[in-house]
């Protein structure tokens, strides 16, 4: 599903839940979790492998990238809120703010 596919008023696009149930509170936080493998593309003991890659920091970018995006296509509903200031804002504005945090 593409961002310019989501609807985030129906209840059978999964990516967003519907603003609905997040009226009340105002907030939402955003988590871009990625997976990294377990030796963190290092090897085991002494043996240092550097030439493993693995894409963490892109998929990590790319989620924040799309929560962005979902946030820019629907700022009638969300305000990207980057400190508290910007959360009174959205607030006051009667929109959902949202933060992004990494994991």
């Amino acid at each position: 599903m593409t961002v310019t596919a989501a609807r985030i008023h129906s209840l059978a696009d999964p990516p967003v839940p519907p603003p609905p149930r997040l009226a009340v509170r105002r907030g939402f936080f955003w988590s871009a979790y990625t997976p990294c493998p377990a030796d963190g593309g290092y090897g085991e003991g002494d043996l240092v492998n550097f030439t493993t890659p693995f894409n963490a920091v892109r998929d990590t970018l790319e989620q924040i990238d799309i929560a962005r995006l979902i946030i820019d296509k629907h700022a009638d509903t969300f305000d990207l809120s980057a400190t508290s200031w910007d959360w009174r804002r959205a607030f006051h504005h009667k929109k959902i703010g949202g933060m992004i945090g990494i994991e």
